[in-house]
């Protein structure tokens, strides 16, 4: 608003942003004037030239004294003083005074900005009240009026910004809190009465009120209602644990909503056709899969675990006793299609000739995880080639290393079932046509075959599976199904190919000589030297590590929190790297033909018997964090990382997105996660590092970065 002030005569503009409009009249004008300026026209233009310019020179004067670290009130100190000769001057202090305000007012915003973010509630203060000691610390009533319209000028706008927002800012959480009022009051409501009184429910708080204009008006819209509803759907689906917590969600979305104004019975949510509902169902649909999957896994895991324990607990007790009778009865009872397995197995003579071969072979295939989860099928398999009860007990122990090395996420194309059955089928039949050989029995031939067609095949395979990676569980089931009818046809295509190139008998009477000229002898003698060397070098080890008591206790330490056996940890030390390294033993080390097991394992089971130390099966544990991670739905907000003076680190920040990177992941697993679980469980899972990546708004590269940078 324009209006003109009596005592000094001038006009002012709220709005005006430039400079403020000072006298040009001075001594040398009013000459100008007594001169007719009119017969003379280019004197008053220096004039006017002199004067503005001057204007120009004084704010340029006064930003250099703000740059020097002065405040307003010393640079007029000064001004008075007589120190700045160039900004004296009627005509120019009123420019000087202008600048000022304006200057004042960018330090208060950047100050306001500040004290907002730690100060300010918006449920308890108003801006008024929060911005009246701002204000009066100005003083405006001790300022010139220039002052006061150049802050003005500048500090309006930004108060009408800071209005807008806190008024968008109060709308939306008042919105919000009449949304969550209205969902609270169904929260009463039993599950299996959700049906019919939900809706009913939520439509009873819609009150007939005045207005105040005589008219009335519905407390809450029916627009409340149904964003009440979908909230409530929406709260239920992200909080979910179980498929039993998720049923309240299927309910709302499924429940009897009334009868609309013309008495038309409305949709249930179910069948609505709107985008954001459809929507909605979508993610109310994809989270009752995830959750259906996850009970069903970690039910089988329980009883696949349960068999485990109750085989190892069946087959080292003595049979002769009343208490091994009884405990079969109660296995057999609860697991009655093992009763075959196991009457055959316990039956057997415990001096019965094993057949070497066929267990070798199924060891390697335990190893490589065809096994796994798999327990009856096992035992079976051993049952059929005679193992003893110490051939299954070993066994055991060699599923359960598997399944462990499993749960980390990483999975080889070439332990695909489909695949290896595809190389045994191949490797069975190629066998067949081989000649009996002199130096070998059969299984030798079986053996040398299985090596032959998975060097051929596995290549090919690898190379399918780069092309058409398998999809994660967590896609669609017809997305998974298409990949399992499209890898068992390349698979069935390549067995035809094989057999038809190499199925005949000039083929089989070369592979023969080739088996018997391939150099692999029995002698007694090579075994027992490299027996004899490899127990003299594990010895030795055994005797020097038994002496670093702080080394091994500390190595069991980091097993429990890593959730890590301790094999694992004695593979990756310094100390085993010595060893595998130390002149000849090599032998003894990983061989690179078989890809998927690692042999060096051999050697740290043998010296952990020898130190004593027992691996501890962490798999439901570490189960349960990825478990966590993958059903984490929240974001999870990380701070920037700020610099001050656009040059140096803020620590602040630093420590603050620290906390919250830590925190969050803690938050997701449900425990505390250190470096080495991450990098043994989630750093080649995929699936787990895209969950967890997603729920921080960052790249699985950038998660990488923050795990190495922040936890330990």
């Amino acid at each position: 608003m324009a209006y003109t002030k009596q005592r000094q005569n001038k006009y002012f503009d709220a709005f005006n942003k430039g400079y403020v409009s000072s006298s040009n009249v001075s001594d040398a004008t009013q000459l100008i004037d007594t001169l007719q300026k009119s017969t003379i026209p280019t004197l008053q233009n220096i004039q006017d030239y002199k004067i503005d310019k001057s204007k120009d020179e004084a704010a340029s004067k006064v930003n250099t004294l703000y740059a020097q670290g002065k405040d307003s009130k010393t640079i007029l100190e000064e001004i008075n003083a007589g120190q700045h000769p160039e900004l004296a001057g009627k005509y120019v202090d009123k420019t000087v005074q202008y600048h000022l305000g304006r200057v004042e007012a960018s330090k208060q915003k950047l100050k306001i900005q500040e004290d907002m973010l730690t100060n300010y509630d918006f449920k308890t203060s108003n801006l008024d009240v929060f911005l009246k000691p701002y204000m009066e610390s100005m003083n405006f009533d001790g300022k010139d009026d220039s002052f006061t319209l150049g802050f003005a000028s500048s500090f309006t706008p930004f108060k009408s910004k800071l209005m807008s927002a806190d008024a968008e800012t109060r709308a939306k959480f008042n919105y919000e809190t009449k949304i969550l009022d209205l969902i609270a009051i169904t929260n009463d409501i039993p599950t299996d009465e959700i049906g019919t009184k939900y809706f009913q429910t939520l439509k009873s708080t819609q009150y007939e009120l005045p207005n105040s204009e005589g008219g009335k008006f519905i407390m809450h819209s029916n627009d409340d209602i149904n964003k009440a509803a979908m909230t409530d759907v929406e709260n239920i689906v992200k909080g979910a644990k179980t498929s039993k917590e998720l049923l309240r969600a299927f309910e709302i979305l499924n429940a009897d909503r009334g009868l609309d104004a013309k008495g038309n019975k409305l949709q249930k949510f179910l069948l609505s056709n709107k985008p954001e509902v459809k929507a909605l169902i979508e993610t109310y649909e994809n989270k009752a899969r995830a959750l259906e999957n996850q009970e069903y896994t970690i039910n089988q895991r329980k009883i696949e675990t349960d068999k485990k324990d109750r085989l190892s607990t069946l087959f080292s007790m003595d049979n002769s006793s009343e208490e091994f009778n009884n405990f079969k009865s109660e296995f057999i009872k609860d697991y009655p299609t093992m009763a075959i397995t196991i009457n055959s197995i316990m039956t057997a003579s415990d001096n019965m000739l094993e057949d070497k071969g066929a267990l070798a072979s199924i060891d390697r295939d335990i190893h490589l995880g065809v096994y796994n989860n798999n327990v009856d099928l096992l035992l079976t398999d051993l049952a059929k080639n005679n193992a003893s009860k110490t051939t299954i007990l070993s066994s055991f122990k060699s599923l359960a290393s598997a399944e462990l090395r499993a749960n980390s996420g990483f999975t080889s194309p070439l332990q695909d079932n489909e695949y290896t059955g595809t190389v045994n089928k191949i490797a069975k039949i190629l066998s067949d046509s081989i000649p009996t050989l002199s130096k070998f029995d059969d299984n030798r031939k079986f053996d040398f075959m299985v090596d032959t067609i998975e060097n051929e095949l596995s290549t090919d395979w690898l190379a399918w599976n780069r092309e058409n990676p398998k999809p994660n569980s967590s896609q669609p089931a017809e997305v998974q199904m298409q990949w399992v009818e499209d890898s068992k046809k390349y698979l069935t295509d390549q067995y035809e190919s094989i057999i038809k190139k190499y199925d005949n008998k000039t083929w089989g009477e070369t592979m023969a000589a080739r088996i018997e000229q391939s150099g692999l002898t029995t002698s007694a003698d090579l075994d027992s030297y490299a027996q004899e060397y490899y127990t003299d070098v594990i010895s030795k080890e055994v005797t020097s590590l038994s002496k670093e008591t702080e080394l091994l206790s500390e190595l069991v330490k980091e097993s429990e929190t890593d959730l890590i056996p301790v094999s694992q940890k004695i593979l990756e030390s310094p100390f085993f790297s010595n060893l595998m390294a130390t002149a000849g033993f090599g032998l003894f080390g990983d061989d690179p033909n078989t890809p998927n097991i690692d042999e060096r394992m051999n050697v740290v089971m043998d010296i952990m018997e020898g130190l004593g130390l027992q691996n501890v099966d962490f798999s439901e544990q570490a189960n349960a964090v990825i478990d966590n991670i993958n059903n984490f739905t929240t974001n999870v907000d990380l701070p920037e990382i700020t610099k001050n003076f656009k040059f140096f680190t803020d620590q602040d920040s630093v420590e603050a997105q620290t906390n919250a990177f830590i925190e969050g992941i803690n938050t997701m697993a449900g425990q505390p996660i250190t470096k080495g679980f991450y990098d043994f469980y989630i750093a080649n899972n995929d699936e787990v590092k895209t969950n967890m990546a997603q729920s921080f708004g960052i790249s699985t590269e950038q998660l990488d970065e923050f795990v190495n940078k922040y936890i330990k």
